[in-house]
């Protein structure tokens, strides 16, 4: 079994372990069947880690990086064009 994990930016609450309780849900449902499209639901294992705001992002990847995880950070762009950064700039 292979067990994906997804770490998800984008809560604009000030609490953002609050939430992101619902949000959680909903990621996991669409990416769930994302995921069926390919695998056979029995072969994966999904798990939706919500991690706050993108000013997190830095902090999210070197504790990545020290644990040795493989990972990829889900970051939404609904910032203005001339505003977005790239990955290199955080």
């Amino acid at each position: 079994m292979v067990t994906v994990t997804i770490y998800i930016e984008g809560v604009s609450s000030n609490d953002p372990a609050v939430a992101t309780v619902d949000n959680s849900a909903v990621f996991r449902e669409n990416f769930h069947r994302l995921f069926s499209q390919e695998l056979s639901p029995g072969k994966f294992s999904l798990i939706i880690k919500p991690f706050g705001t993108i000013t997190q992002v830095r902090k999210i990847l070197e504790v990545l990086e020290m644990k040795g995880d493989e990972a990829v950070l889900l970051i939404d762009l609904d910032a203005p064009k001339k505003k977005r950064g790239t990955a290199s700039s955080l």
